[in-house]
């Protein structure tokens, strides 16, 4: 009996040091290991305009149409803060693009986290497209990200990712952006910015630890009527996320006109939608103003042009 006492408690020893261990072990990972995981938020909700993207069945309706699309979410100076939710603003408008619009696949380029140099070059191979289409081609140039005016001149900015805040020299200007996308030879060239030119972040606080004044950034208007801009916002308001749908508050009801557009839809409708729709939810949901602007000098007649 007393034998068969002390075997039970070695066996139940046994099998406590044993579960012990394993708990406090640490799993063996991978030395080859090396991808960075994307970044993952609280909510495990989709948004709705994430699913059920509308499918044209008309084969590349757009045949002609080019597409740069960036989307600047982390950045290589730390003290810069994250832009939540723009990578995937600009996974989903590429989607949009070829799926609902009808744009080619190989006519559509986008770019995660771009640097400068990366900026420059798809603005460069626009400019070749152009010469070679011979004014025939149309662009859209879509940029989610930070923006930041010049403290002196008040000049606005877009920041590539390995950008620092205290020497503009490493970002890009929207005066220079707007003369770049000037050159090309067409007659429609949109520019869709979801970024604010104020200083401040997507969740209100200033982007930068080195910065602690808002300003309100001088207006930066295209010379050229063929360049249409719709801008997240006006001076020195903040371009907010929106948190239920895990967008940027102006791409969303972007994306969300395009997903509800089942004929044609105009810049014209595109635009109306856009900013009554972000006013009323920002002044309801943040408590604050923001309202997307229209910049062009074109007087009337890109209101009736047709994204699809």
């Amino acid at each position: 009996m007393k034998r068969e006492i002390l075997f039970l408690v070695l066996l139940i020893m046994a099998t406590y040091g044993c579960t012990a261990q394993n708990s406090s072990a640490s799993p063996r990972k991978s030395l080859n290991d090396t991808s960075i995981k994307p970044r993952s938020y609280t909510s495990s909700s989709i948004s709705d305009v994430d699913v059920n993207i509308p499918q044209n069945n008309s084969i590349l309706i757009n045949k002609d149409l080019f597409v740069v699309a960036i989307g600047n979410e982390e950045y290589s100076d730390k003290t810069i803060s994250s832009v939540k939710y723009a990578s995937n603003d600009v996974s989903i408008f590429t989607e949009y693009c070829q799926q609902t619009l009808g744009v080619s696949k190989d006519h559509i380029h986008k770019l995660i986290n771009a640097t400068q140099s990366q900026i420059r070059h798809e603005i460069s191979w626009l400019q070749q497209v152009s010469a070679v289409y011979g004014g025939a081609a149309r662009f859209i140039f879509y940029y989610a990200g930070h923006g930041i005016p010049n403290e002196v001149s008040k000049e606005s900015y877009i920041l590539p990712v390995d950008c620092y805040v205290n020497d503009l020299s490493t970002a890009y200007s929207l005066k220079e952006l707007y003369a770049d996308l000037s050159k090309l030879d067409t007659e429609n060239v949109i520019v869709f910015l979801d970024a604010c030119f104020s200083g401040m972040s997507r969740n209100g606080t200033f982007l930068s630890n080195s910065r602690g004044v808002v300003i309100k950034p001088s207006s930066t208007i295209p010379q050229k009527e063929s360049l249409y801009v719709l801008s997240a916002t006006h001076e020195a308001e903040t371009a907010y996320p929106y948190e239920e749908q895990q967008h940027g508050l102006f791409t969303y009801y972007l994306l969300k006109k395009i997903q509800n557009s089942s004929e044609c839809l105009t810049l014209s409708e595109l635009s109306d939608y856009v900013i009554e729709n972000v006013k009323k939810t920002s002044i309801v949901i943040n408590g604050k103003i923001q309202t997307p602007t229209i910049i062009t000098s074109q007087k009337k007649h890109w209101e009736n042009y047709r994204l699809k």
